[in-house]
Order: structure tokens, then C-alpha cells, then sequence
């Protein structure tokens, strides 16, 4: 800010507030414990999809959608599918067929 002009009298580090939230739960978290039905402790890959950037442009959300279901070929991917996000997949009209190593299930909790 400093290189853009910014006098250091406006400067103030207030934190992160996405990192602070995660170190304080951190430990809830992990004690949790979750499981997705079916899966039982293979690994899996859980993916996360709501930024505007990837979810707004039909091409660019078939592209990812397109890959994730490429990528259950090798490793299951369960996806918590936001609101915002299953009415773009429902707008632009694709098909997600879910084979078993693709899952789309309802929003998860933070901790979860």
C-alpha cells in the first residue's frame, strides 16, 4: 500500500479474518470427525464452489464441473453443493450424473 501511495498513518493490519477463523476452530474441527456415506475411510477429495469468478459463466462452471467428474475416475469427489451454485448448475441446464465416485450432497456446517 505504501508502494501505491497510501499514507502509513492509514495503514492498519487488522488480520485475516478467514485465517483467524480457521486457527480458533481448528481444533473442533478436528476432533469432529466426518464421515460421507458410502465411503467409509477411503480418501476422497471434497471440493468447495461458490466464488462468482466460478460459478457465474456457464463455461468456465462446465469446465470445472467437466474436470471434477474426470477427476472421480481416480478418486471419489464429494461436492457440498451451495444454494447459489445448484441454481447456476440448474440455470445453465447441465446434467450431472453422479456415478457413485461423484457425489452432490447439501451444504455442509463450517466445522463439518
Amino acid at each position: 500500500m505504501l508502494r501505491e501511495g497510501v499514507g502509513k498513518e492509514k495503514i492498519h493490519l487488522v488480520g485475516n479474518v478467514m485465517i483467524d477463523t480457521l486457527v480458533r476452530l481448528l481444533p473442533k474441527a478436528q476432533g469432529k470427525g466426518f464421515k460421507i456415506k458410502g465411503l467409509g475411510n477411503e480418501k476422497y477429495a471434497l471440493v468447495t464452489l461458490h466464488r462468482p469468478s466460478n460459478v457465474d459463466e456457464p463455461k468456465m462452471l462446465n469446465s470445472i464441473m467437466t474436470d471434477l467428474y474426470e477427476i472421480s475416475d481416480d478418486l471419489p469427489v464429494v461436492f457440498p453443493v451451495p444454494p447459489m451454485t445448484r441454481k447456476k448448475i440448474s440455470e445453465f441446464g447441465f446434467h450431472i450424473s453422479e456415478n457413485g465416485r461423484f457425489s452432490l450432497i447439501g451444504p455442509l456446517g463450517y466445522l463439518d
